[in-house]
Parts: C-alpha cells; sequence; structure tokens
C-alpha cells in the first residue's frame, strides 16, 4: 500500500511544481493559468 500513496505524492508534487512555474511565467504578460491553458 506504500507504494500507490508514494507515487500519488510524486505525481501530485510534480504537477505543483509544473503550475508553478506555468504562473511564474506567464504573470509578467497580466494573465492567470487558467486564461492561457483555455
Amino acid at each position: 500500500m506504500d507504494k500507490p500513496s508514494g507515487v500519488a505524492y510524486l505525481i501530485g508534487r510534480l504537477d505543483h511544481m509544473l503550475s508553478r512555474r506555468i504562473r511564474d511565467s506567464i504573470a509578467p504578460m497580466g494573465i492567470t493559468a487558467k486564461q492561457y491553458t483555455a
């Protein structure tokens, strides 16, 4: 049971990291991540 939760944790961390990178990259353009991905 430890392995699936570990994998889920890693996927969650990766998602958080990528979301933050996208948000930080597009902030100077004055748009949100939601607008960027729409």
